[in-house]
């Protein structure tokens, strides 16, 4: 019985990470602007914004960063999307970076569960720490 249950918890995590990998991020949910008014940190994730920049030293920062991958735009466009995922499970976490006049927008938010932990808003502020 006890082999069973551990041999079912084995088959379920597998089952389970190939999901979280595996599930499409379709650009058209997630390359979006998201209208906020200040810096505010919430249970989904985190919204910066910072006076104008080089939007192209902020995006070169945020593709050095470890499993992020573009999905949406150019800096050139002045709006994109980027995805990185966790370490071990693989959990992906959205990033909307736009040029809004005079400021650079930044939208961070985890694409499964209904809160991130704080990762979003370490990630995000160690970016713009580093600027």
């Amino acid at each position: 019985m006890i082999k069973s249950i551990i041999v079912f918890g084995i088959i379920l995590f597998g089952v389970l990470n190939i999901y979280v990998r595996m599930s499409k991020i379709d650009p058209q949910n997630f390359h979006l602007i998201t209208e906020f008014k200040e810096n505010a940190d919430t249970t989904e994730g985190v919204f910066r914004s910072i006076a104008s920049g080089d939007m192209a030293t902020l995006v070169a920062r945020v593709q050095a960063t470890p499993r992020t991958t573009r999905l949406a735009g150019q800096v050139e466009d002045g709006k994109m999307t980027f995805v990185t995922r966790s370490l071990i499970w693989g959990f992906p976490d959205i990033t909307t970076i736009w040029q809004d006049k005079d400021k650079i927008k930044i939208h961070a938010r985890q694409r499964f569960g209904l809160y991130d932990f704080g990762v979003n808003a370490k990630r995000v502020d160690a970016w713009l720490a580093s600027l």
